[in-house]
Parts: structure tokens; C-alpha cells; sequence
């Protein structure tokens, strides 16, 4: 059973795309969630998926359960200094993390 699954791809350089394609109540019990490499999985307060930069940490967050029905699927793009690096860092976090929830 998929507990969680987030698409996460380098538009260009400087530009990211994530989406939280889906996600079980469940993996909010793991958070806040910091791989080998770094990255934070957490949830922000309004419940919104969130990625970004926080003093140098590349944080990604997951639907939390405030999360509006309308954020629930939508794929948020945000500017990052190497978004293709950063998307290689979030896969391997994510997939840390996953092994964690189980699966």
C-alpha cells in the first residue's frame, strides 16, 4: 500500500515543480522527517504542500489536515538556485522517508 507519493521535476535551471499526488493520514504522524541528505519533510501551519529554502535547508512540505480541499492536488512552482540538484535531493528524500512511513 502507497502511503504517500509527490512528483517533484526540474522545469529549468532555477525552477521546480512539486505536486502531493497522494498522501494517508498516516504520514503526518512522521514528521517533521529529516533525510541523510538534509532535506526536512514537514508540515507548514496553513496545511498547504510548501517547498523551499529555510536558511539554507531545502524543506518540503506535505498536506497537512487544515489543508484546503482546493490545494489538496495542485502542483505549486517555486524558484530555487539549482532546481535540478534540489530535485534529485528530494527524490532520494522522499524515498528515505517513505521507507520510514512504510511505503
Amino acid at each position: 500500500m502507497i502511503n504517500i507519493h509527490v512528483k517533484t521535476k526540474a522545469i529549468d535551471d532555477t525552477h521546480l515543480a512539486m505536486q502531493v499526488v497522494y498522501q494517508r493520514p498516516v504520514t503526518l504522524g512522521h514528521v517533521p522527517f529529516t533525510a541523510s541528505n538534509g532535506v526536512v519533510i514537514d508540515v507548514v501551519g496553513s496545511g498547504r504542500p510548501y517547498l523551499g529554502e529555510v536558511n539554507g535547508t531545502l524543506v518540503l512540505g506535505i498536506r497537512g489536515s487544515e489543508c484546503p480541499e482546493e490545494y489538496s492536488r495542485r502542483a505549486i512552482r517555486v524558484a530555487l538556485s539549482n532546481a535540478i540538484d534540489a530535485s534529485k535531493q528530494m527524490t532520494k528524500a522522499l524515498k528515505e522517508f517513505r521507507r520510514k512511513v512504510g511505503r
